[in-house]
Order: C-alpha cells, then structure tokens, then sequence
C-alpha cells in the first residue's frame, strides 16, 4: 500500500505478524480515535475566472477505533481485516464528485483532527439490477424495455412523434449530504419520434492500493 501525507506528523503504514497497522507520530494527548465510512467530496465553487475546488470531508456510521498510544507521542491503530472494504464513487470530467471508503479520524486535544482513508480497488463484479422493466411516457405512445444482463443495463424502444425530444438519462444517486440530486448521464438522445436505444454498466478501475492521511477542521 502506497502512502501519501499531506499533515506535518510523520505517518507509517506496516505490517507486523500478519497484522496492519497505522502509526502517527508526535501527536501528543488524544481524546480518542473514530472509526467508519468516510466520504470525501470535491466540487467547483464560484464561477468563471472566479471558480476554484473546494473540498469537504464527512464521517459517517461511526464506532469507537481500538489503538495503542506509546510514551513517545506515537499513536498505533490496527486495521481489521473484516473492516477493509473497496471504495467507491464518483468522478466526473470537471473532478467534481465523492469517494467513499474506510476512515479513521484521530482527535488530538490539540490542534486539527487527522484523517486517514483508505482507497482500495473493487476485486469483485458489480451486481447490476433492475427495479422497473418498463419506462413509459403518460398520455404518450412512447415504451422503453429496460433489461440487465451481464453486469449491464439495455434500454431500447420507440418514442412517439408527438415528443419533439426524448432522453435516457442515468442518474446515480447514493443519497448523500451532498449532491442531493445525484449526478445525471444522458445515454441516448433523439429529436421528434423514433427508436431510442442505450447501453450502461459501472466501471471497475485498477489501481495501487492508497492510503492518505490529511487535516480535518473541527
């Protein structure tokens, strides 16, 4: 697992008897160490020339983190193996969007609680279903047949002259503090009548194991 720091604190990941664990160093006093699903967003604040990311970090379904403090200022924490999972999210072409994974948040009485994530691949396929099988337009002679097979989804049917444009839109929504709404993809797009058709399935990346520690106002 590759290790990226951005806190002043010196930061170790090892392993040792065939366990894993964390270290912070210099930390001093802690209240103590939060465990849970941390949520990572990032989005464009302002507009135009004016525009700049901005980020934000939450921590949520949290437990208390079992850990080791050492007289030297050293904080040791074990990472569980049941408590690994892979991350997810979502990242669109203007890096807006969120990432989910497995956190810890440190909280020294002094100074800004740290932070550490951990970004680990998906191994497995997604398991992709459908609820709804019929998409149709009221008071329309327009009927979608939505199917999914092979970890992907098939949209197809015809779309009344009536309708100057129709779509197949995507929205993925988690459900999340932020991105209310969720994100919207449109598959297909047609003006006036016709047949319509479209084709989605998640990706799956790969990528190095990563762990990033960083700062988290209180």
């Amino acid at each position: 697992m590759r290790l990226i720091s951005y806190v002043k604190n010196p930061v170790d990941h090892r392993l040792s008897n065939g366990r894993e664990y964390f270290t912070v160093s210099g930390i001093g006093s802690l209240r103590g160490v939060l465990k849970g699903r941390g949520i990572l967003y990032s989005w464009i604040q302002g507009v135009g020339e004016d525009a700049f990311p901005n980020n934000q970090f939450v921590l949520s379904q949290t437990t208390p983190a079992q850990y080791t403090a050492i007289e030297s200022g050293e904080i040791s924490i074990e990472l569980e193996a049941q408590y690994r999972f892979p991350c997810s999210g979502i990242i669109t072409s203007t890096m807006e969007g969120y990432i989910i994974s497995p956190a810890f948040k440190l909280d020294p009485v002094k100074g800004q609680d740290i932070v550490l994530i951990l970004l680990a691949p998906r191994t497995s396929p997604y398991n992709v279903a459908v609820d709804k099988n019929v998409l149709a337009i009221p008071k329309d002679e327009s009927e979608v047949t939505v199917t999914s097979d092979g970890g992907e989804v098939r949209c197809s049917g015809t779309i009344s002259t009536q309708s100057k444009t129709a779509g197949i839109v995507l929205n993925r929504n988690p459900r999340l503090p932020v991105y209310r709404a969720g994100f919207n993809e449109t598959l297909s797009l047609i003006r006036g009548g016709g047949r319509i058709s479209a084709s989605w399935k998640p990706v799956t990346r790969t990528f190095e194991e990563l762990a990033m520690a960083f700062l988290h106002q209180k």
